[in-house]
């Protein structure tokens, strides 16, 4: 199982940018990462700010929950384009590098075909496939604990596998 990690928020973003201090830290350049913590600490913005370093910046055709949805670009985006295109839809999100931002604010359960199904912990699923060959990166507020309800022990194990986790602490920055 993957080490956890706490940052403040003050240092997330200086992290974040110097790949550097990650072996420092116990993070796995190899890996990407989730960034767990409360609402307005900052998460979302430092991943906006990383991505713009890996040269694909926040609205890149690379980034596939974007298509079309510049302003809306979170996991609702990726929804979103599975209740329009099917669930098989989410074989697009296996050519490259993915940004996950919300993790969580997805509908539970979606009716595919008249079938159950969990979308975040089919992205999740999907993406731990390609962990190898591609990265993927994400926020998201809720705690490991409930991380573990919502989308199962299992898929839990895959995400710490694929992904660095850093619980990001400090106060609401919107307030």
């Amino acid at each position: 199982m993957g080490q956890i990690h706490t940052v403040n928020q003050n240092e997330l973003l200086d992290l974040l940018l110097d790949q550097s201090k990650w072996t420092e830290k116990g993070l796995d350049p190899s890996k990407g990462f989730i960034l767990m913590g409360k609402v307005g600490v900052g998460k979302t913005y430092a991943m906006h700010k990383f991505a713009e370093t890996q040269k694909i910046g926040w609205g890149h055709p690379k980034l596939p929950f974007i298509y079309g949805y510049p302003e809306d670009s979170d996991i609702k985006s990726v929804e979103y384009l599975c209740a329009k295109h099917g669930s098989d839809y989410l074989k697009t999100f296996t050519l490259h590098d993915m940004y996950i931002d919300d993790l969580g604010t997805e509908v539970t359960y979606n009716k595919n075909y008249g079938t159950d199904l969990n979308l975040g912990m089919e992205l999740l699923t999907v993406r731990h496939k390609i962990r190898d060959e591609y990265k993927t990166y994400i926020t998201t507020n809720y705690p490991p604990d409930l991380m573990i309800e919502r989308y199962t022990e299992r898929v839990w194990s895959r995400l710490q596998e694929m992904c660095n986790v850093i619980i990001v602490t400090g106060k609401d920055l919107r307030k």
